[in-house]
């Protein structure tokens, strides 16, 4: 199933200029000397397929491997990562203003705590009834109504969540049922939702210690760098003693060095703080 992609105006150059002088009139200091460090010529990077229809959205800053960029979907400016020049890896559609990103950053490298909570991708939305509900569904989507937690549930959709935040999929993952993750995963369902405690499914994959299931959401959206109200899937599969989860996770990492992994995260900050004091000779502070 594919992404919606609304219709969507692109922001013209002027406009987006405009954006940015507006907010580094709010700016202090520090934020001006690390915006003028990182800054670029405004240009079009790729992000497939929700920027094809203006061609692209504006990157103005790059910083390691990270690229700050405004979503004229959202009307926001945003912060990702990329693996190559001219394509950003992960859409995110946060509404802040360009000095709100760049504060969520300057935390990020003083402190090493990513403040910024990123908004990813709208997920496509499968609405049912009692016609048009796929079999395995309604039959899997019965199984979690008996769950205390979801007894005063009506699943109108396939992302209906209960009071705590979460959906059917913390529910499945919880039972370590692969078939059902697949199945829910397979027709929509909100692979990164918060649920009770900040919880996503990642989470609770890497709190039972099921690989098979780790493997899979990975594969297939799952956010390794999702926190709980303080907890990464990888610190959860720790503190659990799964130290096969851990090593899983590592791996995964390996084969995504841009986006840091945990062991790593110091060495990953200490080489941007070294690539700001290269460019402007000073400290972000």
């Amino acid at each position: 199933m594919k992404p919606a992609t609304p219709p969507w105006t692109p922001v013209p150059l002027r406009e987006l200029l405009k954006e940015i002088d507006a907010s580094c009139d709010c700016m202090d200091t520090r934020l001006l000397h690390l915006w003028h460090t990182i800054r670029i010529t405004p240009q079009k990077w790729q992000l497939h397929p929700w920027g094809d229809e203006g061609e692209g959205f504006w990157v103005v800053g790059v910083i390691g491997g990270m690229a700050i960029w405004y979503n004229d979907i959202e009307e926001g400016f945003n912060r990702s990562h990329f693996t190559t020049w001219g394509r950003i890896d992960e859409y995110r559609c946060n509404q802040d203003e360009l000095r709100h990103t760049l504060y969520h950053l300057a935390n990020l490298l003083n402190t090493g705590v990513d403040t910024v909570i990123n908004l990813g991708a709208p997920l496509p939305v499968q609405q049912y009834d009692s016609n048009t509900l796929p079999a395995e569904l309604k039959t899997l989507l019965s199984r979690v109504a008996e769950v205390p937690d979801f007894s005063y549930v009506e699943f109108t959709d396939i992302n209906t969540s209960n009071a705590l935040g979460d959906n059917a999929l913390h529910i499945a993952v919880f039972w370590e049922d692969l078939a059902a993750v697949k199945l829910l995963v397979e027709a929509g369902i909100d692979i990164n939702k918060h649920g009770e405690n900040g919880h996503t499914p990642l989470h609770i994959a890497c709190e039972t210690g099921n690989a098979e299931i780790v493997t899979y959401l990975l594969e297939h959206g799952a956010d390794p760098h999702a926190r709980t109200e303080g907890d990464t899937p990888f610190k959860t599969a720790r503190l659990n003693a799964h130290d096969a989860i851990c090593d899983l996770l590592n791996k995964h990492f390996e084969r995504h060095p841009q986006r840091g992994a945990p062991s790593s995260t110091s060495l990953h900050l200490a080489a941007l703080q070294k690539e700001i004091e290269e460019r402007c000779g000073g400290h972000p502070d």
